[in-house]
């Protein structure tokens, strides 16, 4: 037997050894990179719709702030706000001529000005889905997000928050 030769049914031993050997070792590798990769996507899914809801609490309470002129405490009177009350809305009745600003033409009576009151859940949030899920962090098995309201004095004037 000569050195650094290995007998033909060793060497296909090695090699039925070594092959899967290295496939495992070729998805090892592929895993560590793609694992990473996966995960951002995952989490800019879940950011996503994390921060849609935020957005959507933000302006429920910028209309309730509209209306009452702070925000709601707690989810509860927001949900009422939103099901069962209304805000003022300004309509202007008539056309606008080009050469004058509008409030030109309220001045000479082309156009009026009239105020109604419209269902904040019907008019202003387009609502898909049940109400009372905006309430739950997505993806956290039905932790709510906290919401506080209160007032900041500042100079002797305060304000809302």
């Amino acid at each position: 037997m000569k050195l650094g030769l290995l007998g033909g049914g060793i060497q296909k031993a090695l090699f039925f050894v070594f092959l899967p050997l290295a496939f495992v070792t070729a998805y090892f590798a592929y895993r560590s990179i793609q694992a990473p990769i996966e995960f951002n996507q995952e989490k800019q899914k879940r950011y996503a719709k994390v921060i849609a809801k935020l957005e959507t609490i933000r302006d429920w309470q910028l209309a309730h702030k509209s209306v009452y002129r702070g925000y709601a405490p707690n989810f509860d009177s927001l949900f009422v706000f939103i099901n069962s009350d209304s805000f003022p809305v300004v309509r202007a009745l008539g056309t606008v001529p080009d050469t004058l600003t509008e409030q030109e033409a309220v001045d000479m009576g082309l156009v009026t000005r009239d105020t109604i009151l419209v269902s904040v859940r019907d008019s202003l949030f387009k609502l898909t889905g049940e109400l009372n899920d905006v309430r739950f962090i997505p993806y956290s098995k039905k932790q709510e997000f906290v919401m506080e309201s209160g007032v900041i004095e500042r100079s002797g004037s305060s304000t809302g928050v």
